[in-house]
């Protein structure tokens, strides 16, 4: 659970207010009884789930009530150094780690749960991170020409019931597990998350939906939809 967590932090965490969390972590002694306080209000949480071995998963949606105190510990790091080497440095490149931020919120929207910080971005995808865990693209996905211009009258959907309400009307939407009850040979259309599930071998041309981080790697594929023949 330690490893599942610290990575996430990592990746997701903005550079700064990471980088400033972590110092004051590992300072926190030199504040007195008000930063003690704040970081074991921070790490102790995280040392119960590891100790309990508590089930994590899909990236940080379960330790969200720690991301305040993630910033609050790196504002307070980055204030104090402000103060001893003056607000200009340590304010300009706050200016430029916000301009970055909103600049990333811009071109994820609405997708802005799926973040990665600069570093990580370089080599996040969809292979070695889960991107849209929510299901939230799935709508766009189902929007997509490739799914309204079809003639087929049977969405296949991953997961079924999150596809079913976003599938044109007078389709039949069923969860891409039980695409093997279906007769060989059927055109149906695809509509999933990607989320370490491949196309299926009998889908063709799949068209993603998709958004890419500034200076970032690769673009970040979020749900696709494609045209399959069942075998």
């Amino acid at each position: 659970a330690w490893r599942y967590l610290l990575a996430w932090f990592m990746a997701q965490t903005p550079l700064l207010v990471g980088f400033g969390a972590a110092a004051a972590i590992i300072t926190a002694a030199q504040r007195g009884a008000v930063g003690i306080t704040i970081v074991a209000s921070a790490v102790l949480p995280v040392i119960l789930i590891v100790v309990l071995n508590a089930t994590i998963y899909d990236g940080l949606r379960h330790v969200l009530f720690e991301i305040p105190l993630i910033f609050i510990l790196g504002v307070m790091f980055w204030s104090e150094i402000a103060s001893r080497a003056g607000y200009s440095a340590v304010g300009l490149f706050a200016a430029l780690q916000i301009c970055l931020f909103i600049w990333d919120n811009v071109a994820l929207f609405p997708y802005n749960y799926v973040y990665f910080n600069l570093p990580s971005r370089q080599i996040a995808n969809h292979y070695n991170f889960v991107t849209d865990f929510w299901g939230f693209s799935l709508k766009e996905a189902a929007e997509l020409p490739i799914v309204v211009q079809s003639d087929s009258k049977i969405v296949l959907g991953y997961p079924g019931h999150l596809v079913a309400p976003f599938v044109p009307s007078g389709r039949a939407t069923i969860d891409l597990g039980n695409a093997s009850q279906l007769p060989p040979a059927t055109e149906v259309v695809t509509v999933a998350y990607v989320r370490f599930v491949p196309v299926p071998e009998w889908c063709s041309n799949p068209e993603y939906i998709t958004r890419q981080l500034p200076l970032g790697g690769w673009p970040l594929q979020l749900s696709y939809a494609a045209r399959c023949v069942t075998q």
